[in-house]
């Protein structure tokens, strides 16, 4: 069987971002709650962008570098569709100049459906009959307001792309997964404008389906059920960082029901911190978490990863799990090192808490308006600092409900 997997990756989280602890003197939330999250910012976007110039802005540096005619298969993983009917695939393939013989469409199943689009794309290359041809998979998710509740200071924006090919630059992906899936009404969006969650259920399935997932994966490749002894770094979907630690401790009592603090202390910070930078600065962008979290190990020298062998669960509300692995090629590092993702985090704007609140409060009155045209007079001279004449991908207009886009 053909080797398949991610031959190059772009993450875009747009251009503003929130301190955490901004939000925390607001709400007076507390230094324990605080540590429990773990991040440090979250993106967020303004009201001239969407899941579609996510996809697009994430995208666009990659294809640039390749013959958009070379892509057969085009992946768009969210949550955060525009339309309950028309994919925002359809935008993305159209602003990214794709050819008219390239399939498109949207997957949706919560956090999960980054790791379902890429899973459909690997089965579509090994399949044989497309050997010419790659395939982009693309997460890209918008958070809904959260005020008042602890999410606030979780819920992040973004897309991230990743370019699907035979023989992969960056990480080849092993065949034979495990997943497992149960229904439950753990978190969901009921409305355009809304997000509901029961934390405390959530954190029992996404345990639960964590241990089943990888002991079913474990099953399926017939190996030792020890994930330090199969892997070089473990990489979780990211809600917070309590819940990872908790992730990581369950793998490890599976094989260890002596563990004792200082071991899975040495564990966590050995197989899995490494790959949180990123992730720590973005928040939780959803569909795209647990690959944020593979740019982040990717993308510190420190970290020595050429060939490491790496272990991936994805999970998604309502819910379904995966656990996969791959391993990452003696050139992943100087591929993902060109991204400059520190550097463009860094530039973001940061907002003050009043700025905050209003951009995320216009931005969902957008969701389901009939006709729109955006601001592009918000926060002084914001769009003509980082938007003009960067040719980045924004909103136009939504007339009669249709969305056109246009480059800055």
């Amino acid at each position: 069987m053909a080797t398949v997997g991610i031959d190059n990756l772009n993450i875009y989280a747009s251009s503003l971002a929130v301190e955490s602890s901004h939000i925390a003197e607001y709400r007076n939330i507390s230094s324990k709650l605080m540590d429990d999250i773990g991040f440090k910012q979250r993106s967020i976007i303004p009201p001239f962008e969407d899941p579609v110039t996510l996809a697009v802005n994430a995208a666009k540096p990659l294809i640039d570098e390749t013959d958009p005619a070379d892509y057969g298969l085009l992946i768009v993983g969210t949550e955060s569709g525009c339309d309950y009917g028309k994919p925002i695939s359809t935008y993305i393939h159209k602003y990214l100049g794709l050819h008219p013989h390239c399939r498109n469409f949207e997957i949706k199943h919560a956090c999960y459906s980054g790791t379902a689009a890429l899973q459909m794309a690997a089965a579509w290359l090994r399949s044989g009959t497309n050997l010419n041809k790659k395939a982009l998979v693309i997460t890209t998710d918008v958070a809904r307001p959260h005020f008042n509740d602890p999410a606030e200071l979780t819920a992040g924006s973004g897309a991230v792309a990743m370019v699907l090919n035979h023989n992969p630059a960056v990480l080849m992906l092993d065949s034979t997964s495990g997943y497992a899936t149960s229904e439950v009404y753990d978190v969901a969006r009921p409305t355009v404008h809304f997000e509901w969650g029961d934390p405390v259920l959530s954190l029992y399935s996404f345990i639960d389906l964590l241990e089943a997932a990888y002991l079913h994966y474990c099953k399926n490749n017939q190996v030792n059920i020890s994930c330090e002894k199969l892997f070089d770094y473990m990489l979780y979907h990211v809600p917070l960082l309590s819940l990872v630690k908790q992730s990581h401790k369950t793998l490890l009592e599976l094989s260890n029901d002596q563990l004792n603090d200082a071991e899975f202390i040495a564990s966590f910070n050995k197989m899995v911190l490494p790959a949180l930078q990123h992730n720590f600065n973005l928040g939780n962008i959803y569909s795209g978490s647990v690959y944020v979290a593979l740019a982040g190990l990717i993308d510190n020298p420190a970290n020595k990863i050429s060939t490491a062998k790496i272990g991936l669960f994805s999970y998604g509300s309502g819910a379904c799990a995966e656990f996969f692995s791959g391993r990452l090629t003696e050139k992943a590092q100087e591929i993902i090192a060109k991204r400059n993702f520190k550097r463009i985090l860094a530039e973001r704007k940061v907002l003050n808490f009043n700025e905050y609140e209003e951009i995320v409060t216009d931005y969902n009155k957008t969701l389901s308006i009939k006709e729109y045209k955006p601001d592009l007079q918000i926060l002084n001279n914001f769009y003509k600092d980082y938007y003009q004449d960067r040719k980045k991908l924004v909103l136009d207009k939504v007339a009669n409900y249709y969305r056109t886009y246009r480059w800055s």
